[in-house]
């Protein structure tokens, strides 16, 4: 309107403002993701060097407690039901 003068408030454009939302979107996406990188990388390297340890990278350990005809000859290793017992208990925790 004529009678706001010099002072009249601009309009932007809906296609500018919605660019611009959408930018601002991707980079604080992009920075959340960033922030969250150390924590994942650390709890990945905890979990291998947990898996290494408790020779869960040894294909024998895997087979030997998927092979259930071991119940009857005694040779079933159980030691994974541990290993998936203990990431239930802290992904429970967390959650």
């Amino acid at each position: 309107p004529a009678f706001l003068g010099p002072n009249r408030p601009k309009t932007i454009p809906a296609e500018n403002t919605n660019e611009k939302k959408e930018e601002s979107m991707k980079r604080d996406e992009l920075s959340n993701n960033l922030r969250k990188l150390g924590p994942a990388s650390l709890s990945a390297s905890i979990f291998s060097v947990g898996l290494a340890i408790s020779q869960m990278v040894k294909g024998f350990k895997i087979y030997g407690f998927l092979d259930f005809k071991g119940f009857s000859r005694g040779t079933w290793d159980p030691t994974l039901i541990c290993v998936m017992g203990g990431g239930f208990f802290v992904s429970w925790i967390g959650y």
